[in-house]
């Protein structure tokens, strides 16, 4: 059963090349993301779902504006797709946004980027897709440099553990969310996907950023602010929403090398802009997961 790359169209090599643009210039908006998280000053849960309001109005203009071709009718399927991709997003954002807030920005995103790896995992476990031995050596290398990780935040004063998890659990979520907004992009346009999985999205975070009995709080700065507006409109409406143009014509084969450009990017920044410096168990983690995530290669099959 075809379901990484659900009968994906053909693409000619002006859209292939399109499709790579967008993807790799999605993935550079994205990297920005850890940092304004860090600098909007907000808890976790309320950055990441202000990001969200921020962004649907804008997604929703890129729907009524935006030329839809691929226009098809959404099934009851296809609904209840969307919601879960929704969820499933709302999900690796507070993940990712309690990791960076509890622990290293660097360890937070390359974390949560092992979402390639858990693919694997994910189309072999569900779908029979059983990896390779290629695949499997680069699992192997993926969870050493995640052991690297780890013993670095256990060995930093003030570090929570915990973040660890949360980065883990976003790098899942993140997982499933990429796997149901390529398989919906096959019969949709990716704006009305990025609108409804985006609203979905925001309702679930909702009540998260309500919970602790504060509600939602503000940035408490103007940067703070513009930080998060930032969030939602360059990271979110403008990031996810290229690399989903890119999902819609590319496997998850071509995809996935890709995504190693939001840690690197990220990671180049990091010292610049927060001020937190690389150690060497961070630097050799990171390249362990690098070297993993490039030996990665999903092949996607028709049905």
């Amino acid at each position: 059963m075809a379901v990484l790359t659900p009968c994906l169209p053909e693409p000619s090599q002006k859209a292939d090349n399109g499709a790579l643009t967008a993807l790799i210039v999605g993935q550079l908006a994205v990297a920005a993301s850890p940092i304004l998280v860090r600098l909007t000053g907000q808890d976790p849960i309320d950055s990441a779902a202000g990001r969200m309001w921020i962004a649907v109005p804008i997604l929703l203009a890129w729907s009524l504006i935006a030329p839809t071709p691929e226009k098809s009718r959404w099934s009851l399927k296809d609904i209840a797709l969307v919601i879960l991709a929704g969820v499933a997003f709302a999900l690796d954002l507070a993940g990712m946004h309690a990791a960076i807030a509890t622990g290293s920005v660097t360890n937070a995103t390359f974390l949560v980027n092992l979402a390639p790896v858990l693919m694997v995992l994910a189309a072999w476990g569900l779908f029979g897709q059983r990896p390779s031995g290629r695949q499997a050596g680069a699992l192997g290398i993926a969870c050493l440099g995640g052991v690297a990780l780890s013993f670095d935040t256990l060995g930093r004063g003030g570090a929570d553990p915990m973040s660890d998890v949360y980065g883990v659990g976003s790098a899942i979520a993140f997982a499933a969310y990429m796997l149901i907004v390529q398989r919906l992009r096959a019969r949709h346009a990716s704006g009305p996907v990025m609108l409804w999985s985006s609203l979905a999205c925001a309702l679930t975070l909702a009540p998260m950023a309500l919970a602790d009995g504060k509600g939602f709080e503000m940035p408490a700065t103007l940067g703070g602010l513009a930080a998060l507006i930032a969030l939602g409109s360059l990271v979110h409406a403008f990031g996810q929403g290229l690399t989903a143009v890119g999902l819609g014509r590319l496997s998850a084969a071509a995809v996935a090398p890709f995504l190693l450009l939001q840690p690197v990017a990220t990671a180049v920044a990091v010292p610049f802009v927060v001020g937190e410096a690389v150690s060497l168990p961070q630097a050799v983690g990171c390249g362990l997961i690098l070297a993993s995530l490039a030996l990665i290669r999903l092949k996607g099959r028709r049905g």
